[in-house]
């Protein structure tokens, strides 16, 4: 029962009879690979991410379209400032931008773990369930 050091997360692996358990956290010194790879799959660039991810250099590409924007909006949450909005309307943009979020790193340490899988790319969705 070790860490697993790879980047940019940290992952430990404990097994029992039943099942086995992983857990993992963020390494602080390598955040930005984190940010970039997560960036990338926003962006709807999965080779960009994987090319992070085994540290090979981007291909830098532009993004087309609304992409962006739509990438800004959705990890925006709703202002506090704004008397439109309410508290349970605020709390719920906060709990589904984090669910999104929370979604794309699991995609990032599951290809971590497992390189050679056959996986496709998160959707760029709220979390809403």
């Amino acid at each position: 029962m070790g860490w697993i050091l790879k980047m940019p997360i940290n992952q430990k692996t404990v097994a029992s009879s039943e099942c086995e358990f992983s857990e993992w956290e963020i390494d602080p010194l390598k955040e930005d690979n984190l940010v970039e790879i997560v960036a990338y799959l926003y962006l709807r660039q999965e080779e960009n991410a994987q090319r992070v991810i085994s540290q090979v250099a981007t291909q830098r590409v532009e993004p087309f379209g609304n992409v962006v924007a739509n990438v800004i909006r959705k990890l925006g949450v709703l202002s506090p400032t704004d008397p439109s909005n309410t508290a349970d309307q605020i709390k719920n943009s906060i709990i589904h931008r984090d669910g999104l979020l929370f979604q794309h790193i699991s995609w990032v340490v599951t290809r971590i773990s497992i390189p050679s899988g056959v996986m496709t790319s998160p959707h760029v969705r709220q979390a809403d369930k």
